[in-house]
């Protein structure tokens, strides 16, 4: 077996992302098999096992990729906003504005939800890459209840971890009804909002059933 240089590996791994990620965003996740990717990279399937576990890792990896511009997005939307209701609001629009313009993304995030994806074949660089990103926005936003708690804005007795639970997955479900379903307004109340408006009623209604 031919010696290839640490370029050329690190060429090739990223050509294998770059395939999966192709696959991924236009045969769907569960359609791509590890085959279908090697050999739209045009390698053997037993050379993609070199530099991934499997699909689920590189489902990781792309998503780690997606994940990046996502957060940096986000921050620096939250950090042009001073005042604590100010900035959670700004974060909950923050993910309408990115996903409006980046519905792949949202519809590639969805197999979190359903694939059964599982976490224990993944690197340990995968895995903190991924957990790093997650806790960038996590971090933001306690940071911005605990000081609105502090200031007598949010509610003293608020259980945060609950709250940022529940802030996430709501956030997610109403964005995929909001951007993934929209053509179906049924269930927007009377048809009198757009999906904007549904998801801007959602987050306000959200933060104010914290505050004081």
């Amino acid at each position: 077996m031919p010696v290839i240089s640490l370029v050329e590996q690190d060429n090739r791994r990223k050509h294998i992302i770059n395939s999966a990620r192709e696959l991924f965003f236009t045969k769907g996740f569960i359609a791509t098999s590890m085959e279908d990717i090697a050999k739209h990279a045009g390698l053997h399937r037993r050379t993609l096992y070199g530099y991934f576990a499997g699909k689920e890792e590189l489902y990781f990896v792309v998503l780690n990729q997606l994940q990046k511009d996502k957060v940096e997005y986000i921050i620096n939307e939250v950090e042009q906003h001073s005042g604590e209701y100010d900035r959670l609001y700004a974060m909950g629009m923050s993910f309408y504005n990115y996903f409006k313009v980046n519905i792949e993304v949202l519809r590639f995030q969805l197999y979190l939800d359903y694939a059964d994806l599982s976490w224990h074949s993944l690197s340990e660089i995968t895995f903190k890459e991924y957990k790093s990103y997650n806790e960038k926005v996590i971090n933001l936003l306690k940071e911005t209840i605990q000081k609105g708690i502090q200031k007598g804005i949010f509610k003293p007795d608020l259980q945060i971890e609950t709250y940022l639970s529940s802030f996430f997955f709501a956030s997610r479900a109403i964005l995929n009804r909001c951007l993934l379903q929209s053509a179906n307004t049924a269930f927007l109340s009377d048809g009198s909002n757009s999906p904007e408006e549904y998801y801007k009623n959602f987050i306000t209604i959200h933060i104010k059933g914290i505050m004081k």
